[in-house]
């Protein structure tokens, strides 16, 4: 009997900032706009706490604005599609749904790098 080892090849965590901005976010080729705020954000993924649930494997849609006065490699406008990879379960007193969306493509055309 042969065993294999199978090790995954570790990946640095992208660095995450602690913002709170305004997101615009629904589920793709959904017409209706939800509001969120990011709990923090980082290159590959945000944690969110939004209006509505989406549950785990939900394709989304997101607009953020950066603006140029927070602490971020770039500002402006980004538009954004990602999945979410968590949903948190909520207490019922609480209006708020969090899960963590993976960005997986953005449009940076909008985007100012610091310094101009």
């Amino acid at each position: 009997m042969h065993l294999i080892t199978i090790v995954a090849a570790y990946t640095p965590r992208a660095t995450r900032y602690a913002l709170s901005l305004a997101v615009f976010y629904r589920t793709a080729g959904d017409s209706r706009w939800s509001e969120a705020r990011t709990e923090n954000i980082s290159q590959s993924g945000m944690l969110l706490r939004g209006d509505r649930p989406l549950p785990s494997e939900t394709p989304v849609d997101l607009i953020l604005n950066i603006p140029g006065t927070v602490t971020a490699p770039f500002s402006g406008t980004l538009l954004c599609r990602g999945r979410v990879v968590r949903a948190v379960s909520s207490p019922p007193s609480d209006d708020r749904h969090e899960f963590a969306v993976t960005l997986l493509e953005y449009d940076t055309t909008q985007l100012i790098p610091p310094g101009h």
